[in-house]
C-alpha cells in the first residue's frame, strides 16, 4: 500500500508511528483515564476490548484513505503516549487533526509539537489545503492548542448531540 503522507514522523522529542497490536495495554491504560477522554465519545473510558477495536479502525482507516492517526511516543523513554493523526471517515467532508496525550505527559509541548510536524507534513505532501479540528467548547486545552497552531473558529454545531466547535487552518500559499 503506497501511503499519501509518511508513515512514521520524527520530532525533536518524538516519534509518530503507526499502530501495532502490541500498543493496545498501554493505550488502553491512557483510555480508561476519565480525565483523558473526559471531552471525546460522551466521556466514557474504553475497556480492553474497546482499544483493541480503536487500534484495529486506525490501522484500517491508513488501507482506506491512505493517512491515520499514529501512535505517539516519546523518544526519551519510547513510551506511549497518545495518538495523534488525521481522520476522515467515509462521507466525511474535510480531513480532521485530532490529538490525545496521556495526563502525565500534558502541558510539556509535546502535543504542539506533533501537532505542528503532523500540519506541515499534511501540507507539504498536498493531502489537503485546509484542516479542521473538531473541540468540545469545555475543552480549553485543546482550544489553547488549536489557537496555538495559528487555527481559527470556523463554526460552531454539534455533531451526535455534543456541542463541537470546528477550528480551522489553511496551507498558505
Amino acid at each position: 500500500m503506497k501511503y499519501l503522507i509518511p508513515e512514521t514522523i520524527e520530532t525533536q522529542r518524538l516519534v509518530l508511528r503507526q499502530f501495532t497490536e502490541e500498543d493496545v495495554e498501554p493505550f488502553c491504560h491512557i483510555m480508561q483515564k476519565e480525565d483523558v477522554v473526559r471531552y471525546i465519545d460522551n466521556g466514557r473510558t474504553l475497556n480492553e476490548f474497546e482499544c483493541w477495536h480503536h487500534i484495529a479502525m486506525q490501522i484500517g482507516h491508513w488501507h482506506f484513505k491512505g493517512f491515520g492517526s499514529y501512535a505517539l511516543l516519546e523518544k526519551a523513554s519510547n513510551t506511549l503516549i497518545g495518538k495523534i493523526g488525521l481522520y476522515a471517515p467515509h462521507n466525511w467532508t474535510g480531513i480532521e487533526c485530532k490529538w490525545l496525550l496521556d495526563t502525565h505527559f500534558q502541558k510539556k509541548g509535546f502535543a504542539y509539537e506533533a501537532s505542528t510536524r503532523l500540519i506541515n507534513e499534511c501540507f507539504k505532501c498536498n493531502l489537503t489545503d485546509t484542516l479542521v479540528s473538531i473541540i468540545h467548547p469545555e475543552n480549553k486545552a485543546s482550544i489553547k492548542l488549536a489557537t496555538k497552531l495559528n487555527m481559527f473558529l470556523l463554526d460552531s454545531k454539534e455533531i451526535t448531540n455534543d456541542p463541537s466547535l470546528f477550528y480551522c487552518i489553511k496551507k498558505q500559499q
